[in-house]
């Protein structure tokens, strides 16, 4: 099956907006965690600007989460293979928090990947959005560093994994094929 040149350009230009608006719902992201969860652990006033770009992030993310879950699957199989040197040679870092990273990473990536081989729903869109959360919750102490809500995170893309099985044992439908057209 042949793709037509303009099927090309505009397939291309609907990855990388998809791209572009999760990048761009960073900003959002960021400074509403800033305004609200960072300063509520330093006892400062919350800020009601915060959890309005809260709000808009959250809608960026599920709206172009058939996009970036391609990243961020690259981003963690990148880790996986920083975090396996990083133990190997005996990096930064105590060695059991380097391992309790990687199986962070490795569960990620395989939740992620039962994700991507299968239509992504509006449940894995939420769920994929809450795991971009829990991963920025803690953002200001360090993104390498082990925190309970990296597992949050984690749980939530073990509960779009537990729905889309039970769903399939129920109702006699499989995961469906790979696509970069989903």
């Amino acid at each position: 099956m042949k793709i037509t040149t303009k099927r090309q350009i505009k397939n291309g230009l609907r990855w990388g907006g998809g791209l572009a608006v999760f990048l761009f719902a960073m900003l959002p992201l960021v400074d509403g965690l800033r305004r609200t969860v960072w300063a509520g652990y330093a006892h400062q006033p919350m800020d009601p600007v915060g959890w309005l770009e809260l709000g808009v992030a959250a809608v960026l993310f599920a709206s172009t989460a058939s996009m970036w879950v391609y990243y961020v699957l690259g981003c963690m199989v990148f880790g996986a293979v920083k975090g396996i040197a990083l133990i190997a040679t005996g990096g930064i870092g105590a060695p059991l928090q380097s391992a309790e990273l990687l199986v962070f990473i490795l569960g990620t990536i395989l939740l992620v990947v039962t994700i991507v081989l299968r239509p992504i729903t509006i449940f894995d869109r939420i769920t994929l959005t809450l795991f971009v959360f829990s991963v920025g919750w803690r953002a200001d102490k360090g993104l390498f560093e082990p925190a309970p809500s990296l597992f949050v995170g984690l749980m939530f893309l073990l509960l779009s994994w537990c729905v889309h099985y039970w769903k399939s044992r129920h109702t006699g439908v499989s995961g469906g094929e790979f696509s970069l057209h989903s």
